[in-house]
């Protein structure tokens, strides 16, 4: 006390224990007492002054008096006195325990207030808040550790303190209390054990939801006591948690741990400073024996590391402070136990959200987890990108991780390839708004999803392209391209699609996903009217031709779910419910003239309409509306499509969108032509601009297209066929085309064509360049779509093309290139190609009439010609390699299109079919991708006869992966729809054809190892897509029984063929075995198909052929150490690898490259589809998926049947020294060319197929 200030003594002179007082006058005594204490300062008090009233507070007349309000001003005094008397106290270590207990019971009257009452509006709230006050500012409550046997009113302060506190106690009040708790902590040498558990029991879960401002209480005491708390917490856990490391701890046992971890998960929410010294022993449990310790180890400290930063050595922090424990808790990727892994996993989420700089260790952890063994732990690492941000997808996970991601779409397990698709489209549906806004990062980052999405339909194993393909379509109409809510939101929904597309290499895949074939619709509409017919099982008559037929359609739509047997009864159910309404509504979504708006409102009321049927059909039915609608466009599209491609404002945001909306507007024009029907005069306007030649070209086509379908949808004012001419005369080759075909199905059209023609004609040997491909552009399609006006002038055109014009050489088309865009291409050639198809068309317009075969038969041996010759009519023509190929690929199409005719394929092509089929062989994949799709396209229509099924098995050896899938996608998607007649017809007996075809094939030689080797991989091949359990013993009988007839050549064909039925029989048992399939003797008889087999001359000879073996030992055993079957199942040591990888679990054995595929040459682009005017879809061979099997399968002929006896002509000689020299060729490759990417997307490369291939629906 400073010397000029003297000592302040007490004023108070009144007694407080006064015999007879009155309770009033007691309480204004002791409230004087109280004021004048309060005032009073530690400092300057003179202490001796205030011993008296010190003493009588201590009465029992006052610490027992029956008024609230006598006590609480009693205890006012108290704390004041203890205030003032600090740090010392004026009373005995036995008295200091009779007032503490005395203070704290006053407070009860806080803790408990009346029912109803706020605890501040309790009588005496001032005094008792004075009390917690005072105790707190000036930590007189730390006497209370000096008390003796204090545990007792300390357990009581803690516990009264904790049921005390209510959500209405203020925040002063609050945070005094948390004050008086942690200084009795901090003060006590020895902390009871109960005060300990009072503390953490606020952590647990219920308790917070009971009483939260407990939690809260308890949550400021720790963190302000944690240093003094943390070694009675870690042995709280010692006890619970290291007592059990046993290997086999009870179930109570187990219990008691997993409450302590609980307990630990919250208290590191909110005061993780109490367990630092706890996270070792965590780190301890991370290698106990028990998996469920492990498990809940592993799951507590990874939730702990996810916390946010909200206290002392959170989360990111955390992992600094212990680098150990998050490298053990990174080390349990490798647990034993797959629960552990999953919750691993799990963690790694919110850690990865929470703590970028975590990251790179998280990204690696994920990517490792995403080739786990175990199917759970990929699926729970797919699942993890559907729940996370889009701030995290796009800032703290690595491009590669995405990218590893995409592949488990192609997991052979459907639980991980679910989550695969879910967690991309979320991604990529998160993304869009900043790749709309052209985000070069977001792009780089998320902009190629949709062609991951849309890739594993071509890879996809046999049993899983009906799951997988559900998926692709599930995830793109619900993430990558869905409906929009508002139906104006149409021009947003069309730039959707277009950026989508804008970002894939190859869009074939997603355009035949927009459903525009009407193949595509054809058994759907089958459906529903057989479904009508069948009338809920209450028919009129021919009941069970009905029925049988509802059932056949049924079981055919069946086939192409991922579970056939679920999709037929749910299509039972559905059929036999016999809602009309749902009938209509179907045929009004497929019906491409319906528009957006009443698309979106009838998708939403037909699934209502099924669900009230039955809920459990609803999956099955959303994908059956999604096949059987337009989902990605529809009529409504036209108008926004057009509209981007009269943009002409030169950025390439523009350019690019504008050659999507041309791409699509083609397809339209291709598949669904009726869309347009109302979009006829904004069309016709729009050919006016004749400064867009993009424009005006697509609406030609347009136009066209629609006039073709329905005459009187096609424009008649002489305004608009004024233009058409126009562009007859002075376009484009391709204005030229699609004008026209509009005048040929324009009314009173060909009389103007036939003015157009004649003035042609009169001209044509003198025009050349542009011109010269213009005109022959015309004559090409006058002969298709006007013949009558074609015949007009035929006799001066068609000579001019067979005689001149297809010889003709241009010293400018000299060069090495072997493959030439659609934008390099010369005039010359283009006329020469629009020439063949002048003479095809031609051959086709004739055939009904009875001299047909006359007029096809010197085009098809020009067309053999050129295939025989390599794209031209002799060896040293001198023309460039890239015109041959452009003409050798016309000519196989060509070929194709007059084998679509039953009568030329018998009369004409006949047993030119081998010379045919080396074109799936052909040098360039650019030409084999075109041919083997317009192959696969007809085959699937039905166009192609029975014996054409096996071509698409001479693309065993192609080193193109995507030529080969697109073959075996074909074949085991038709196969599988088709019904059992029409299978055993269209591909077992087919493989006599095969087999027949690989004895006559330039390169077989059966004393070679090598060339056997190489045409066993046809067999496999096709084994590998059509055998069965069911059939492998028929196609084992069917290789026997080559050695049962001769060929209908030669004896040298012969000994080819029984040398191939030795090496297919040797094949066949072998792929029965490895697949431990039964392989008995065949109890039916086989027809063998007389065009190319003969009988024996006697049954002698046949068992000589018999018991002779064709194949050398040498031959089988090399072909036992190279090529080796796969079998039917996994082996256990392998299979959990090859569920990660996607693969076959069996090592596969490396296919050769195809011989006489390649040759030396330049690094090529392929043509770009847009530019073209031919289908852009070709290029993925999928639209055939919801063909009608029975339809493709009615049209074409019994491979049983008797066809002419002249026999099939053999390739000889000359076919072996073509062969051989593009073997030679071959030897000195370096490099298959890569193809030029279609559009720009992160570097990838694009497959387009070329742009010469026809449009197949107008032939």
């Amino acid at each position: 006390m400073p010397a000029q200030e003297k000592a302040k003594k007490l004023k108070f002179k009144d007694k407080l224990v006064q015999k007879g007082v009155q309770t009033s006058e007691l309480l204004r005594r002791l409230k004087a007492l109280h004021d004048e204490l309060a005032e009073m300062d530690q400092e300057t008090v003179d202490k001796t002054s205030l011993s008296a009233v010190a003493k009588q507070l201590l009465d029992k007349s006052i610490l027992l008096h029956k008024d609230k309000a006598v006590k609480a001003l009693a205890a006012c005094g108290f704390v004041d006195l203890l205030r003032l008397y600090a740090p010392e106290a004026p009373y005995t270590a036995h008295e200091l325990k009779d007032i503490f207990t005395f203070i704290f019971r006053q407070l009860q009257s806080l803790w408990k207030p009346p029912k109803g009452t706020k605890q501040s509006e309790v009588p005496n709230y001032n005094q008792y808040y004075y009390l917690v006050n005072s105790m707190a500012d000036v930590s007189s409550v730390v006497l209370v550790c000096d008390v003796p046997s204090p545990d007792d009113l300390i357990i009581e302060i803690f516990r009264n303190f904790f049921d005390g506190i209510r959500p209405d106690t203020s925040g002063r009040l609050e945070g005094y209390m948390a004050d008086i708790l942690s200084q009795i902590i901090d003060e006590c040498i020895i902390l009871p054990q109960d005060v300990l558990e009072i503390l953490l029991a606020q952590f647990h879960e219920n308790n917070i939801k009971l009483n939260p401002a407990a939690h809260q209480l308890a949550v400021a005491v720790c963190n302000k006591t944690s240093e003094r708390l943390q070694r009675n917490v870690c042995q709280y856990f010692t006890d619970t948690i290291m007592q059990i490391s046993h290997s086999s701890p009870t179930e109570e046992e187990i219990e008691d741990v997993e409450s302590a971890h609980k307990l630990i998960r919250a208290i590191h929410q909110s005061a993780p400073g109490l367990l630092l010294s706890v996270i070792p022993q965590l780190e301890a449990e991370l290698t106990f024996d028990d998996v469920t310790l492990r498990l809940m180890a592993t799951k507590t400290l990874g939730e702990m590391f996810a916390d946010k930063p909200t206290g002392q050595k959170a989360g990111g922090e955390l992992a600094r402070g212990y680098p150990q424990t998050w490298k053990a808790l990174l080390g349990r990727k490798v647990d034993k136990a797959v629960q552990v892994r999953v919750a691993l996993v799990e963690v790694s989420k919110q850690i990865l959200a929470n703590h970028p700089q975590l990251g790179n260790d998280l990204n690696e952890l994920l990517k490792v987890k995403l080739i786990d063994p175990d199917e759970k732990v990929r699926a729970a690492t797919c699942r993890l990108f559907s729940e996370i941000d889009y701030e995290t997808a796009m800032h703290h996970t690595h491009l590669d991780l995405l990218q590893a991601l995409a592949e488990r779409c192609k997991d052979r397990k459907h639980s991980v390839r679910a989550e695969a698709f879910k967690a991309l489209g979320r991604l990529f549906d998160l993304a869009y708004p900043e790749i709309e806004s052209h985000d070069g990062a977001a792009i780089q980052q998320f902009g190629w999803i949709p062609q991951a999405i849309i890739a594993p339909v071509a890879i996809a194993l046999d049993r899983e392209t009906a799951s997988i393909r559900v998926l692709v379509e599930e995830t793109v109409a619900q993430q990558i391209v869905p409906l929009p809510s508002r139906a104006d939101d149409e021009a947003a929904w069309v730039d959707r699609l277009l950026t989508v597309l804008a970002g894939m290499a190859d869009i074939g895949p997603i355009l035949n996903m927009a459903r525009l074939s009407p193949s595509a619709h054809q058994l759907f509409e089958r459906f529903v009217k057989a479904s009508e017919n069948y009338n809920g099982g209450v028919i009129d008559e021919n009941e069970k031709e009905v029925t049988d037929k509802l059932n056949q359609i049924t079981r055919a739509l069946a086939a192409s779910f991922p579970d056939p047997s679920k999709a037929l009864g749910d299509l039972q159910t559905f059929y036999k419910a016999n809602e009309v309404r749902t009938y209509r509504m179907l045929r009004t979504i497929m019906d491409p003239q319906t528009d957006l708006k009443t698309l979106i409102k009838t998708n939403a009321e037909l699934v209502r309409r099924v669900e009230q049927i039955s809920s459990s059909i609803v999956d099955t039915f959303k994908t059956f509306i999604r096949r059987c609608s337009y989902p990605l466009i529809n009529r409504s599209s036209v108008s926004a499509l057009v509209k981007r491609l009269q943009r002409t404002d030169g950025t390439d945001d523009a350019e690019s969108m504008a050659a999507r909306a041309k791409t699509i507007l083609e397809a339209i024009a291709k598949w669904s032509p009726h869309m347009f029907r109302s979009h006829v005069h904004e069309l016709a306007k729009a050919i006016a601009d004749d400064k867009n030649e993009r424009l005006v070209e697509v609406c030609l086509r347009a136009l066209a297209s629609v006039a073709r379908v329905d005459a009187s949808a096609a424009p008649t004012d002489r305004r608009a066929v004024e233009r058409a001419k126009h562009y007859v005369l002075e376009g484009t080759a391709l204005q030229a085309k699609f004008a026209t075909r509009l005048l040929a199905h324009t009314p009173d059209g060909d009389d103007v064509l036939r003015e157009i023609i004649e003035t042609i004609a009169e001209g044509i040997t003198d025009a050349e360049g542009d011109v010269l491909a213009a005109r022959t552009s015309v004559l090409a399609e006058t002969a298709k779509s006007a013949r009558e006006v074609f015949e007009s002038q035929a006799e001066v055109i068609v000579p001019f093309v067979q005689k001149d014009l297809l010889h003709r050489t241009d010293e400018k088309t000299a060069g090495e290139e072997e493959w030439l865009e659609d934008g390099e291409i010369d005039s010359l050639t283009k006329a020469k190609v629009s020439g063949l198809q002048v003479l095809t068309a031609r051959a086709l317009a004739h055939k009904d009439e009875e001299t047909a075969p006359d007029t096809a038969k010197p085009v098809s041996q020009l067309l053999l010609r050129l295939l025989e010759h390599e794209g031209a009519f002799e060896a040293d023509s001198g023309w460039s390699n890239g015109v041959r190929t452009r003409l050798r690929l016309k000519a196989g199409t060509c070929l194709l299109k007059l084998a679509a005719h039953q009568p030329y394929d018998r009369e004409v092509i006949g047993r030119e079919i081998n010379k045919i089929a080396l074109v799936v062989q052909d040098e360039l994949p650019q030409v084999r991708h075109a041919f083997v799709t317009k192959l696969t396209r007809y085959l699937s229509i039905g166009r192609l006869g029975y014996r054409w099924q096996i071509l698409p098995f001479v693309a065993a050896n192609d080193p193109d992966k995507e030529i080969k899938n697109l073959a075996r996608s074909y074949v085991v998607s038709l196969s599988r729809r088709m019904p059992q007649q029409q299978r055993l017809a269209a591909f077992e007996l087919g493989f006599l054809r095969l087999l027949h075809l690989i004895a006559h094939h330039p390169d077989f030689d059966a004393t070679e190892p090598e060339e056997v080797r190489m045409s066993a991989a046809y067999i496999y091949f096709y084994l590998e897509c059509i055998a069965t359990p069911e059939n492998i013993t028929l196609l084992f009988h069917l290789a026997g029984k080559l050695k049962t007839v001769r060929d209908a050549d030669s004896p040298a064909m012969s000994e080819n063929l029984y040398a191939v039925s030795d090496l297919a029989q040797h094949i066949t048992k072998a792929v029965a075995n490895a697949r431990k399939w039964p392989l008995g003797s065949y109890a039916g008889s086989v027809k063998m198909p007389s065009d190319i087999f003969r009988q024996l001359p006697s049954a002698e000879a046949q068992r000589e052929i018999q018991k002779r073996s064709f194949l050398k030992n040498d031959v089988l055993e090399a072909l036992k150490t190279s090529s080796k079957p796969k079998p039917a199942r996994s082996s256990p040591k392998c299979k959990a690898k090859a569920d990660a990888d996607g693969e076959k679990p069996t090592k596969t054995r490396k296919r050769p490259a195809a011989k006489s595929l390649s040759k030396p040459r330049r690094k090529k682009r392929a043509a770009k589809a847009e530019s073209s005017d031919e289908d852009v879809s070709e290029a993925s061979g999928t639209e055939d998926e919801d063909m009608d099997a029975e339809s493709a399968a009615a049209s074409s002929e019994s491979e049983e049947a008797e066809l002419d006896e002249d026999g099939e002509e053999k390739l000889g000689r000359g076919g072996r020294r073509k062969a051989a020299r593009r073997a030679a060729k071959a030897v000195t490759k370096k490099k298959r060319p890569q193809p030029r990417p279609a559009v720009k997307s992160n570097g990838a490369k694009a497959k387009s197929p070329p742009a010469d291939s026809d449009e197949m629906d107008e032939d």
